[in-house]
């Protein structure tokens, strides 16, 4: 029989109330142990020794570790070089002697070589009877704070360079207009040094008409009914006259939204005021001048498309009669051919959203079945605001170009089925000091040196670059990308005439050796052509600087003449010496053009009668140029011809490259002959 005495059942009770405890006491460890591995801080323990015993899941991911590679592993492996030091230098006697650390910052290094910034905390936990204590870290990854403060700390800091080094007038000033800061830019406008300055206050620098509305402005602003100001304003220039300043201010605003100071920027634009009223003194004279060209000028509403001015020259282009395309803006789209009609659409959402200016080229099929090229180029006019009021266009119809390009394009395909098996000008030197190993007979037959007197000689011994430290950079060039691709260069060959070439070369070894094989490209007619292509200027308006025109009046009375600055450039004269008189006119042209373009000047100075035509001009240096010319008559109130305006146009490249397709053509005919004669 049990026992069942009282004593026993005391006993019972008291047994299953310990095991109860034991297993809540389980069931809580569990709980803090899960607690402790799924918490998104980042925790980790360490025994006495200093070992990691446990860690956190977010420990391992943000640190990119596996547990098994953590455990057992010192605290401080896991801290920079930099970090360890620091810490056991300066922060583990203190840790020893307070029992715990708040917010050391270090540097730790992730598994993958990274470094992340954490504020360092840890406290000593106490050891169960019998065992020795360790500690609890908690880390808190500071690094995007630390970041963005450095970010936040260089920002300020070019700011402020930016404040002092910008060339645009900058200020700062409190809300009753007194400075609080001016950059030199500002005080350079003004004419005053930044003492004086400081001493002014900004309503007062303003013209006496302009305060009021200035005042009424920036009250606006500081009231928040307006978001930013800007408006033309004069301010008092030291000296006395007023200086036109296009504005912009804003409010610096606290967390509540009320303004403590402003802050503005501008731009003198007192020159661009005087020349926009030139430019309306100077529109008549702009319409003769569009309307006599022979592309096509116009003025156009960059949203809706809507045409504010098109010229004559455009029913002849397009096949449609003015009236047509006033009345539908977009109609041009229509005939546009479809493979084309992105392109255009891209340029007209180009000015339109992007405000940038654009240069394209279309076919167009006109009314008569005829297709067309296009060049249409468009320059875009923002106004004070910054947003695009208008484009200006020109329209060139360029369809026998494209045609000399494409029978260009051609013959230079055909002449390269010759080219190819033809000797080409190739060297092989070394990398380092440029020794010739071996040159091609092109190359002989373009410098003029014989394989002779190059080969074991390098460039610069005998004479052939013009700048040896042009070699040095492809050489470091090559060395770094292991090629070079059409680098410019001038050599000069043994005639002495200095020449320019395109180099491309490939580093390759050579029984042992480092050596470049280089290809070498003459470009000096090139150069040349974009040398007089850079020439071109931006004048008065958008016609000469499309189209390198340049206009000229010419007075029967007096026999005087007035030229652009572009005219002067076109003819080879020197803008210093002035316009020649007429009667050294003839000087200027090419003697046997000269008396042609005499009797059609005289002609439409008693006629009225327009002319157009070419003519040759030698220049000074002794080249030949050649100009296309138009010309008419403006007449006086009584409808007789009282003056000559005309433009001429540069065409000398266009002579140029009929010349050298003409020469091409003649190289080739002369190579696939000589071939057919090998044969």
């Amino acid at each position: 029989m049990g026992d069942s005495s009282p004593q026993n059942h005391d006993e019972n009770n008291e047994l299953n109330q310990l095991r109860a405890q034991v297993r809540l006491l389980s069931q809580a460890k569990d709980r803090q142990r899960e607690m402790y591995l799924r918490t998104p801080a980042m925790l980790h323990s360490c025994g006495f020794q200093g070992r990691v015993v446990n860690v956190s899941d977010r420990w391992l991911e943000v640190m990119g570790y596996q547990r098994h590679e953590v455990l057992g592993r010192l605290e401080t492996e896991f801290f920079s070089q930099e970090s360890r030091r620091e810490y056991l230098d300066n922060h583990l006697l203190d840790f020893n002697r307070r029992g715990r650390l708040d917010d050391v910052p270090l540097t730790m290094v992730r598994k993958d070589g990274g470094l992340i910034q954490v504020l360092f905390s840890a406290v000593v936990e106490e050891a169960s009877p019998g065992e020795l204590g360790g500690w609890l870290a908690v880390l808190r990854d500071i690094t995007r704070q630390v970041e963005a403060e450095k970010a936040l700390a260089e920002t300020r800091q070019r700011l402020s360079g930016i404040f002092e080094n910008s060339s645009v007038p900058m200020g700062m000033a409190d809300l009753q207009g007194s400075w609080l800061e001016v950059n030199p830019a500002l005080c350079a406008m003004l004419g005053y040094n930044r003492q004086e300055m400081m001493e002014l206050d900004n309503l007062g620098l303003a013209h006496p008409a302009d305060r009021e509305n200035f005042a009424r402005r920036v009250v606006e602003l500081i009231k928040g009914e307006t978001d930013s100001l800007r408006m033309n304003l004069r301010y008092m220039h030291k000296n006395g006259h007023p200086v036109v300043v296009d504005m912009y201010v804003n409010a610096v605003r606290d967390a509540d939204g009320r303004a403590s100071s402003l802050v503005g920027a501008g731009v003198d634009v007192t020159e661009r005021k005087r020349t926009q009223e030139a430019l309306v003194a100077s529109e008549a004279r702009f319409r003769g001048l569009v309307e006599s060209i022979r592309e096509v000028f116009l003025v156009r509403d960059p949203y809706s498309g809507q045409l504010e001015y098109i010229s004559p020259r455009a029913e002849e282009i397009f096949g449609h009669d003015i009236q047509y395309m006033y009345d539908n803006p977009l109609g041009i789209l229509e005939i546009v051919l479809p493979a084309d009609r992105p392109v255009l659409e891209k340029a007209l959402a180009d000015q339109r959203v992007r405000g940038t200016d654009t240069d394209v080229e279309y076919r167009i099929q006109r009314r008569d079945g005829s297709v067309r090229w296009i060049r249409g180029r468009g320059v875009c006019v923002r106004g004070p605001d910054g947003r695009v009021e208008r484009v200006l266009g020109v329209a060139e119809d360029v369809t026998e170009r494209k045609q000399a390009q494409l029978a260009l394009g051609k013959s230079q395909e055909k002449f390269s089925l010759v080219f190819k098996n033809s000797p080409v000008w190739m060297t092989i030197t070394t990398l380092e000091d440029g020794v010739f190993l071996d040159v091609n007979d092109a190359f002989t037959e373009v410098t003029g040196y014989t394989r002779g007197e190059v080969l074991g000689r390098t460039a610069k011994d005998v004479g052939l670059w013009a700048d040896a430290f042009r070699r040095h950079e492809a050489v470091r060039l090559i060395k770094e990308h292991g090629l070079l691709r059409d680098f410019e260069i001038e050599y000069t060959p043994k005639n002495g005439e200095l020449r320019y070439a395109l180099w491309s070369a490939e580093a390759f070894e050579l029984e042992g050796r480092d050596c470049l094989i280089s290809v070498i490209r003459d470009v000096s007619r090139h150069r040349m052509a974009e040398s007089a292509l850079r020439q071109t200027n931006a004048a008065l308006d958008l016609a000469q600087r499309t189209a390198r025109l340049g206009y000229w009046s010419f007075d029967p009375q007096t026999m005087e003449s007035q030229w652009s600055e572009v005219m002067f450039e076109i003819m080879g004269q020197d803008p210093a010496k002035g316009v020649p008189h007429y009667d050294r006119h003839n000087q200027i042209f090419h003697p046997e053009d000269w008396e042609r373009y005499d009797a059609l000047l005289r002609r439409a100075a008693e006629t009225g009668e327009p002319f157009d035509m070419e003519a040759r001009v030698p220049w000074p240096d002794g080249t030949m140029h050649y100009v296309h010319g138009w010309g008419l008559s403006l007449q006086d109130h009584r409808g007789r011809p009282d003056q000559l305006f005309g433009i001429t146009q540069d065409i000398t490249e266009r002579k140029r490259a009929e010349e050298a397709r003409r020469e091409l053509e003649s190289r080739l005919a002369l190579a696939l002959g000589s071939d057919g004669a090998d044969s």
